[in-house]
Formats: C-alpha cells, structure tokens, sequence
C-alpha cells in the first residue's frame, strides 16, 4: 500500500512537472510585470481601435505601420516589455556594455524591418561588445522620454543612455511631469505559472503567448477620435485626395497633415534646454550611467528634394526649402547647452546632408522615416563616435 501511495505520488509530480513546463513554454511572463511601454503612450485610452491609443499592456503584441504611397508597409514586433527589441533580462550581461536607446518612431525603428533600427545598427558596429536597448516609442516627445527613462534605467542599469531628439520633440511644448519612485514588482519564479496565467485572465489582463499576436494598425482609421479625418477642417480639402483617402483608411500617416508648414514654424522657435539635459545628467549620473544627445533632423532639413512630396499633404504652398541657417537653431541650441554641461552631443545633420547631396536617399519619399539601410547606417555612425570620442566625418 506505501509503495502503490508512492507511485500515485511520483506520478502526480511529474505530471505537475510537465503540465509546467508545457505552460512556462507556451506563457511567458516578463521579469517585472509592472513595466510596459503603454504606461508612457500619451495617447492611451479605453477602447482603442488602434495600436496607437492601446491601452492594455502590449505583451508579444505586432502592429502594422503602412505608408500606400510608398509602396511600403512593415510589421513591428514587440517583446514581453512592448518595446521592438528581442526578449530583455533586467540585469546587464556580464561581458558587453548595455546601452539604451531612447527616442520616439524613428528611434523605434518605423518603416523598416525588426533587424534595421538604430539600436540593432550600433550593436552590429559594436560586434560582441554591446548589447543595444531599443526603448524608442512611436508618438512619444521629451516628457515620455523623461518618464521613461525614470523608470527604465534605474530598472535596467545601462552603462550609456543615448537619447535620440528628433526634429519634431522640440520646442517641448506639454509639461514634463514629476515622477514617484518607479517600484518594479517581479514575477515569482516558485508561483505556478498556470495560477499566474488564471490570475491574469481574471483580471482581464493580456495574456502573452510565446509567439506574436497578429498585427494591428498602429494608426486609427475613420472613424476614430483620434483620427483628425474623422472630422477634417475645411483647409484639409487642400491635401491631395489619393493621400487623404490613405489617412482615412489607415494606409498613411494621419498626423502629418501640413507638417511641412508647422516645421517651418516650429524650428524657427528658440528653445533652451539646458536646465532638462542638467537634470537628466544629474539622474543619470547617480544611476551610473553616461548620458549623450543625438540630434535626428527632419528630412526636409537634409534635403529639398522632399518637399515636393511633402507639399501634396499641406493646406498651403509657402515652404520651399527648410535647410536655411533660420531652420537650425536648435540644433546649436543644443550644442550650447550639452557644451555647458560637458555633456556628449551629436547633430547628424551635416552627416546626412552630405551623404545625400552624393546621391543617397536616406528617407521615405513620403513618410517622414529613414530607410531601414539608414537606421542602421545612424546607429553605426553612434557606435564609432562613442568608440573614437569625436565626432564623425561622414556617415558609416
């Protein structure tokens, strides 16, 4: 009778054995369940009819970003984290540095492949001496930079932070919001983790499987409040009517309606940043981490060659050309400030302007993102301006 209760009991644990790993297989769950890239999406809202505004958080989750006129259209796919990188492990490798890149769609890699971002072009520079952070947010501007980073270096410990400034995040024109200590709660590792699954599904939270959900649009589509076709004003009749049916349908981005007139506008702003790059120096620091600036102009600050297309979705046609010395005060605004601080600083506009006066095209005809050949071509360019301590003369 022991021996017969022995066995029974035997077999109920390799039974529990394999259902978990068949589960642990099947259900991942990230290292700390409190952190994901929608606690930083400004756009969050309940019921959103696209990735953009989501407001669950996004676990193993794909959306798609289409550009019609382009003849373009690329899946993102997201790890546990939500972010477009491979699976992360919370504590730093042993034998590379972990360098962390934070920026907003271009940094995330929009309108190219999962293997052409920024962060996958530095660590092929770096070969095995980096593991590279893609933390960029599409949509994001200074103030989610800053909360993220909040939480997000003190949770991973990077030894470089690099932040990656596009053209349009400045001026910072909504509030930076104070942060409350950022308390990361870590997943049990002794928990069953079918009780956890259970746990979550009572909840009504996401759900995780090993391999991606299928990809939703990034954009609204008609209708949509977020959408700005839902209900156009009457200078909208203006943008060219193929390209305002693709905004209607998801096909094409929505927001950038007259970008060319705002840019215009906005780069002739003055900023003065000095104060938010001293404050995050100091955060950084204390973190142990080396923080740079990286300067990602518009394209129409590169080259003229993309305004025309840009032309064909403004409300109006007085913009000829950006690459003025009137249209690049910030960038020296943040040489001055980042040469005040001591602090690393990097503009890529004469880089990518030389490159593409040689020919080169190193941007969308009609999106505003780089090509995936160009991301990693920036990302590398990263790379030997960390590795040489100066900055480069051209573009890798």
């Amino acid at each position: 009778m022991k021996q017969q209760v022995t066995n029974w009991a035997l077999l109920l644990a390799l039974l529990f054995v394999f259902q978990e790993a068949i589960v642990r297989a099947i259900f991942p769950v990230p290292e700390v369940t409190n952190f994901n890239r929608v606690n930083y999406a400004p756009f969050a809202r309940e019921g959103a009819s696209s990735f953009l505004a989501r407001r669950q958080p996004a676990m193993n989750a794909a959306f798609r970003w289409n550009s019609k006129p382009d003849h373009a259209s690329f899946v993102s796919h997201l790890n546990l984290y939500g972010f477009r990188d491979r699976q992360w492990k919370v504590a730093p490798p042993l034998r590379a540095e972990r360098v962390m890149f934070v920026g907003d769609s271009l940094t995330e890699g929009f309108m190219a492949a999962d293997d052409e971002t920024i962060a996958r072009g530095y660590e092929k520079a770096a070969g095995n001496q980096a593991e590279a952070m893609n933390c960029g947010i599409g949509g994001n501007g200074i103030p989610e930079y800053l909360a993220l980073i909040h939480d997000a270096v003190p949770l991973f410990r990077p030894h470089r932070l690099i932040l990656v400034v596009y053209a349009n995040d400045l001026p910072v024109t909504d509030a930076v919001p104070s942060k409350e200590t950022f308390r990361p709660q870590r997943s049990s590792r002794w928990t069953p983790r079918l009780y956890q699954i259970l746990a979550r599904a009572i909840r009504h939270e996401p759900v995780a499987r090993r391999w991606h959900a299928r990809p939703t649009l990034f954009v609204p589509v008609v209708p949509d409040p977020l959408n700005p076709w839902s209900k156009p004003p009457p200078d909208f009749s203006q943008v060219d009517p193929a390209l305002a049916e693709a905004m209607r349908k998801g096909d094409f981005n929505p927001f950038v309606v007259d970008v060319l007139n705002k840019a215009a506008s906005a780069l002739r702003e003055p900023i003065e940043m000095s104060e938010t790059l001293r404050q995050l120096q100091v955060f950084a620091s204390a973190q142990g981490t080396e923080l740079r600036i990286v300067y990602l102009p518009f394209s129409t600050q590169v080259s003229d060659r993309y305004v025309p297309f840009q032309q064909k979705y403004a409300t109006h046609h007085e913009v000829e050309s950006l690459r003025g010395p009137e249209f690049q005060v910030h960038q020296e605004s943040l040489r001055r400030s980042c040469a005040a601080l001591a602090l690393p600083y990097l503009d890529l506009t004469p880089l990518l302007r030389r490159t593409e006066e040689n020919g080169e095209h190193l941007y969308w005809n009609f999106d505003e993102h780089m090509r995936g050949s160009s991301y990693k071509r920036v990302g590398a360019t990263i790379f030997r301006w960390v590795a040489a301590g100066a900055e480069p003369d051209r573009l890798e």
